[in-house]
């Protein structure tokens, strides 16, 4: 009786090992697989504020500057005396 009890112990022990392995290595892959969802949001926090700088280059350089605004003086002058021929 006492060869039976033991062989259930040794092979209890083993089998608490193996879930004892198992549960390690769930923990493991549950901390990794955090790390890895902290570095992906990370990494696609940077890629959406490098698109948020590239569309406000955009934007700046689609807002007209005072001088681009303006006139050119000599088209206008130009444009001014055909004007002025026309009438004539």
């Amino acid at each position: 009786m006492g060869e039976k009890f033991d062989k259930f112990c040794s092979d209890l022990r083993a089998k608490i090992d193996d879930a004892d392995k198992h549960l390690k290595g769930l923990q493991a892959s549950a901390k990794n697989a955090g790390q890895k969802a902290r570095d992906d949001g990370e990494a696609y926090l940077a890629a959406l504020e490098a698109i948020e700088a590239v569309i406000a280059r955009i934007n700046a350089a689609a807002v007209p500057s005072k001088a681009a605004s303006r006139p050119d003086r000599k088209s206008n002058s130009s444009s001014n005396k055909c004007q002025q021929r026309s009438l004539q």
